[in-house]
């Protein structure tokens, strides 16, 4: 007979935040595609060529869209370790839907200037804030355990604080280039999202070193599996 995850008193203690999380980013992702329109103010005579003049457009969706599955990934998979909130952690994760809910402005600001140094540095910093608060939701969650599995490895929580900051760090870069050439900027904007998107290591390293990790150490614990933890605190 196989082992039974134990029950926790605090399922659900989350539910209602990551209820709000997805709600937001299903309205920004679906938002982004109206900055995708074709000119309504005189009559399309070539559809093929006015299609192909809305690449700036279709780009700067293809990288925000992909940019915004990421965050949603990322945080998700913070989730899953993350067993209550907090009061800092509710106005944190705020904070982060606050500049999520940006990302379809600057998405447009992107497509419509992409060749203006002020729209790329205005949209990288966009990903930065979120990137940064995403960063601190991590951090403050994982904090001697405050808020998650107290079993939790400290290597996973520190792979998982390089995996985000890697992302802020090269935005950085690329909003750092963009009044030096928007080009190479832009190139910076949409490999980077390519590149998270086919790393395979954040999923292996989650589910094998972290649940695996926890389900292990429950399984030890039982005895005292149901003895409530401590509320949490935001010291």
């Amino acid at each position: 007979m196989g082992h039974h995850r134990k029950p926790t008193l605090f399922a659900g203690r989350t539910s209602r935040l990551e209820t709000l999380i997805d709600s937001v980013f299903s309205i920004v992702m679906t938002l982004m595609v109206f900055n995708i329109s074709l000119p309504k103010d005189r009559p399309i005579t070539n559809l093929r060529q006015e299609l192909f003049a809305l690449w700036p457009s279709f780009l700067a969706y293809a990288i925000s869209f992909g940019m915004a599955g990421i965050y949603w990934s990322a945080n998700h998979n913070m989730f899953r370790f993350i067993k209550r909130t907090s009061h800092n952690l509710n106005w944190l994760t705020i904070g982060f839907l606050g500049c999520v809910s940006l990302l379809p402005f600057s998405t447009g600001l992107l497509a419509q200037y992409n060749d203006n140094p002020t729209a790329l540095v205005f949209y990288g910093v966009n990903l930065i804030l979120i990137g940064s608060l995403l960063c601190g939701i991590w951090t403050h969650a994982t904090t001697h355990r405050r808020l998650t599995d107290p079993h939790l490895p400290e290597n996973v929580v520190r792979f998982g604080r390089s995996r985000i900051l890697t992302g802020i760090y090269g935005y950085g870069l690329a909003t750092a280039l963009a009044p030096l050439n928007t080009t190479v900027s832009l190139t910076f904007f949409l490999l980077i999202p390519i590149l998270f998107v086919l790393s395979p290591l954040q999923h292996l390293w989650i589910d094998y070193f972290g649940l695996r990790h926890i389900e292990e150490a429950e399984v030890e614990d039982t005895p005292s599996s149901l003895s409530p933890l401590p509320e949490a605190s935001d010291d």
